[in-house]
């Protein structure tokens, strides 16, 4: 029997197995993002943990795989997903079609702070906050952005987000509530269903 354990950042892979070259392809699989190969034989086995965080765990998330992290902690298939954010390498970009957002500008400022918050913190990328300085970029390339009633629009969430700071300065994070939030606008913008 082959075994092969590898931790990376707060994952950590297991891989088992009767032959070498199976149990190697696996750890080098996962540790690459692809899934794992199928193995000659019946006994070989992966399995995938995840330490720490708040128990919201994806079996197929890899680490640096941020859509996976995002599809786990929003609780929302992988490739709804995929219709919302793109990886785009150690961070993630919103790809939603503008048109798909509410047309008003203060509520499509709304969709997109929650969106772009949730989504960087649920792929690790902001540890705890989102500079508000972020989601204010992202209202503009959207052609959102009420500079005039950003602030209001952004504070006007409370029951999704906590702030810190103020005016230029300001950040936000995201409460469990907020992240309930952003799998239903997921879900409501691509048409996508719970994860199993």
């Amino acid at each position: 029997m082959y075994r092969i354990r590898v931790r990376r950042d707060d994952f950590e892979v297991e891989a088992e197995g009767p032959e070498r070259e199976f149990v190697e392809k696996t750890v080098k699989s996962y540790l690459e993002g692809q899934p794992a190969p199928a193995s000659k034989s019946d006994k070989g086995h992966r399995r995938e943990r995840h330490e720490g965080g708040d128990g919201g765990s994806d079996e197929h998330a890899k680490p640096g795989n941020a859509l996976a992290k995002i599809a786990a902690k929003f609780n929302v298939d992988g490739e709804s997903v995929g219709e919302v954010y793109e990886a785009d390498g150690d961070s993630i970009k919103l790809i939603i079609a503008a048109s798909k957002l509410e047309q008003e500008k203060r509520a499509a400022t709304k969709q997109i702070a929650l969106l772009v918050a949730a989504g960087r913190q649920a792929a690790d990328i902001d540890p705890g906050w989102t500079e508000s300085r972020v989601i204010r970029e992202i209202c503009d390339d959207y052609g959102k952005l009420d500079s005039g009633n950003f602030a209001k629009s952004v504070r006007d969430q409370g029951d999704v987000f906590s702030y810190d700071g103020s005016g230029q300065s300001l950040k936000v994070k995201v409460n469990r509530a907020g992240f309930e939030r952003a799998g239903e606008t997921v879900k409501q913008l691509t048409g996508g269903v719970a994860k199993k």
